[in-house]
């Protein structure tokens, strides 16, 4: 019987690889791609092209309190990391407006770093994020927005030394302790325990544990009084994009068997962030908060699911056009805040 022989390969593709199946760019071509993009991002980002954020002013005055201010106060602060970063900025020279950008770099670096290696839709996720989360945290929540790119590139990317980004980033932001944990908690019980105890550990040993704990005691108390004030004193549980998100999470969990490891994960942390936002809503702020942590990992989940199912993709383009109302359109919306 007579073999059925496969054509011949092209010039630098795998022998039986399809026409269709070709990327449609080289390896050196889609890495350039991907500084360009970064580079692109960074700069709308850091130095604010379509305006000042809403939370400029106050990290500009964060800033110039630093400026005056010695190391060891700055250790024992809250936030350290941050604080630390700022001084050194003063320090070089590289000013208010060059910390900015060099933030925005590192943390679409750190995040494009995690995307080339993750099995995922690409461009879903992109699209996803672009729509409202790239304008929630890169361009206003400078912080929190570094810190969770630290802790998805310890996750996703770097395997020895992944504690020590956790570390970097929780210095950076409070409440990526929150994701962390969370994580040690998805691998197992007694790793939770560990990794709790080697962060805090870590976090003593540099000086920076007290001013963890007061930082956190500040913001419940101060989110207590702005509620207590009548600011921020509601939150809308009948919000669209948590009850979108709500409904991809039900979908997502009947088509659980084709997610892998960390697909559970992200499952899990989703679940996390909407019971948070409903679960907290006597503390609005806090909620809020603590519901946009896992957003990225709930993006990510989605791009895995794409496709797989029809009502995930309706679901995502409606969350896509929801998202971009609330950075764009209308007086309430984070650029109309500038």
């Amino acid at each position: 019987m007579n073999s059925i022989k496969s054509p011949p390969a092209w010039p630098g593709r795998a022998a039986g690889t399809h026409a269709s199946n070709a990327p449609l760019f080289t390896v050196p071509a889609r890495r350039l791609w991907y500084v360009l993009c970064v580079v692109v991002a960074a700069t709308v980002a850091g130095f604010g092209l379509l305006g000042p954020s809403v939370d400029l002013e106050n990290y500009r005055m964060l800033f110039d309190w630093v400026a005056e201010t010695d190391f060891a106060e700055l250790a024992l602060g809250s936030d350290p990391g941050y604080l630390v970063l700022s001084r050194l900025a003063y320090l070089t020279g590289l000013g208010f407006q060059g910390l900015l950008f060099a933030i925005a770099l590192a943390t679409c670096a750190a995040k494009a770093t995690m995307l080339w290696r993750l099995p995922t839709d690409r461009a879903v996720l992109v699209g996803l994020y672009a729509s409202y989360l790239f304008w929630l945290h890169e361009y206003t929540q400078i912080r929190i927005a570094l810190a969770l790119g630290l802790v998805m590139l310890g996750i996703y990317v770097v395997r020895r030394g992944r504690w020590l980004l956790f570390i970097a980033a929780v210095t950076l932001h409070a409440s990526a302790l929150a994701v962390v944990l969370l994580y040690a908690a998805t691998r197992s019980p007694r790793r939770a325990l560990l990794g709790a105890f080697l962060v805090l550990a870590a976090l003593y040993f540099i000086g920076a544990l007290d001013g963890l704990i007061l930082n956190i005691a500040t913001r419940v108390a101060f989110y207590s009084y702005y509620r207590d004030a009548g600011e921020f004193d509601q939150l809308n549980i009948f919000s669209l994009m948590p009850m979108a998100q709500g409904l991809m999470i039900l979908l997502a969990l009947h088509h659980r068997d084709r997610l892998p490891e960390h697909g559970r994960m992200e499952l899990t942390f989703a679940v996390v962030g909407l019971l948070s936002f409903y679960g907290l809503s006597f503390l609005p702020v806090l909620a809020f908060r603590t519901y946009e942590l896992f957003i990225p990992f709930f993006l990510i989940l989605v791009s895995r699911l794409w496709r797989y199912s029809v009502g995930i993709r309706l679901l995502g383009l409606i969350y896509i056009a929801l998202g971009l109302r609330a950075s764009f359109m209308g007086p309430a919306s984070l650029l109309a805040l500038i």
